[in-house]
Formats: structure tokens, sequence, C-alpha cells
């Protein structure tokens, strides 16, 4: 809407301009200055046509689209029986997710002021980034640990694709540190056909081939705690016999 030019837009193809109802929407199209009863003609016509547009794109109950998940039948299963008793350990992804989700990145001085609010509000694992994926984030992790900005009880978390040159980078970002977590991940369908374009057995042998990469560079790293994860990207949306063939082939190498 445009105060100065009365000009209202209501549905799309259907606009009010001062006294006009500029309408192109089936056989309606009128920009001349029309009566007031004439400009509502209009309008509730084509609001009329654009409803039954829309119920012929909208399922009549929404709802239906979603399935029931399938049940997972584990025997000896007895984590629903226990009681948490203390806290678990939280983990901020803020630094890394966070920051992608923003339409300008934060720069260095930006993600050291939040690092050091994350550390003062008590997190003791702080994914800090992403090193392998800009240049900011390869800078930032390195001056966390060149100016020991990292407390003892506090262990850095970065995030890396299972390919050699994106996990030698992170490696090189995170060398000098006292305690590192590394988390790669891989295997939606969806990832497997767009991203990847790989078959289930070529996407396997991509997360073994990183969980070995990783092993040998932190290998050659001994100064420094080094923790691995894998997960199943998006792992809701992945098949869970597969999820669990992957995780199993990882845990053994």
């Amino acid at each position: 809407m445009h105060a100065a030019s009365r000009t209202f837009t209501l549905v799309t193809g259907v606009t009010i301009a001062g006294d006009c109802v500029i309408c192109a929407r089936g056989p309606f199209t009128c920009i001349a200055p029309q009566p007031a009863s004439r400009r509502f003609r209009f309008l509730s016509q084509a609001l009329r046509e654009l409803s039954q547009e829309r119920s012929t794109i909208m399922m009549p109950n929404p709802a239906e689209k979603y399935r029931p998940f399938p049940q997972v039948r584990l025997n000896g299963r007895r984590w629903p029986n226990r009681t948490i008793e203390h806290a678990p350990v939280w983990m901020s992804t803020d630094l890394r997710d966070g920051n992608q989700s923003l339409i300008e990145p934060m720069s260095i001085a930006a993600k050291l002021e939040f690092f050091e609010m994350l550390v003062k509000i008590g997190f003791k694992e702080i994914e800090v980034g992403f090193p392998s994926a800009s240049q900011t984030d390869f800078d930032f992790v390195r001056k966390l640990i060149d100016e020991k900005r990292i407390p003892d009880d506090v262990t850095i978390k970065v995030l890396v694709q299972s390919r050699c040159d994106l996990i030698e980078r992170t490696f090189e970002a995170c060398e000098g540190a006292s305690k590192v977590i590394v988390h790669l991940y891989a295997i939606a369908p969806s990832f497997r056909k767009i991203v990847f374009n790989q078959a289930k057995d070529e996407v396997k042998a991509l997360a073994v081939d990183g969980t070995r990469m990783i092993k040998e560079c932190a290998a050659a790293r001994p100064d420094t705690l080094w923790i691995y994860q894998y997960s199943p990207e998006t792992f809701s949306m992945t098949e869970l016999t597969f999820a669990r063939e992957v995780c199993d082939a990882v845990a053994q190498t």
C-alpha cells in the first residue's frame, strides 16, 4: 500500500489505485476510473476466482500429507526407564549454524564477542565454525587458539564434509588447541541424489574414507585431544536401516 498514490494491492493481479481497479484476472481487465459499486464487483469476482484456483492446488486437509513414523522395535532398551539426574552437556551452535542463517555473516570481531559471551554463560562445548568453508571462520579459529582465548574447561567444535582437502584444512585451523571435536556428516537421500549423485555404497564409502582421513590427521597431531563425531545428515529423512549400516561402518573404521 502506498498512501501517496492511494494504491492498494489486495491480491495477486488485483489492485485498486485511487478510483481505478486494475484487475488482470480472467475476463476482467479494467484500468479506467470506476464507481465504487463497479470496483467492488470486479474485486469480488477476482477473489472468487482466486479462491477457486487455490482450492485446486491445496489439499482439502493438509494434515493428510503427514505419515506416521515407522516403529523401531529394539529389545533390551534401557534408556526409556532411566531418570535424568544431572544436567546434560549443552553445546552451542550459534557461531556456526546460527551464523550461516544470517544475511550478513558475523565478522571475526563479532564472533569473538559472541564466543566470550557463550563462555560467560557457561557453555562447555562451543561449535566455533566451519573453518574449511570460509577464510573468516578459519582465521577466527586460529585467533582463538593463537591468542589462547579458549578456557581449559571449554571444548571447541568444528564441522567438515568428507573431502580430503577440507579435512586437512580443518586440522590446520585447529592445530595447537588442547581439545577439539571434529564433526563429519553425510548420507540423506536428497543429498545422495542431488549433491553427491552417488549410490548408497558410494556414500557409505565416502563416510568411511572421511573417517579414516580424520583419524590419520589426528594421529599426526598427538598434542591435541581429538574427539570425532559422525552423524547421518538430516537423520530423520534417512532410511533407518541405511543410517544404521553407515554408522556401524564408521564405528568399525
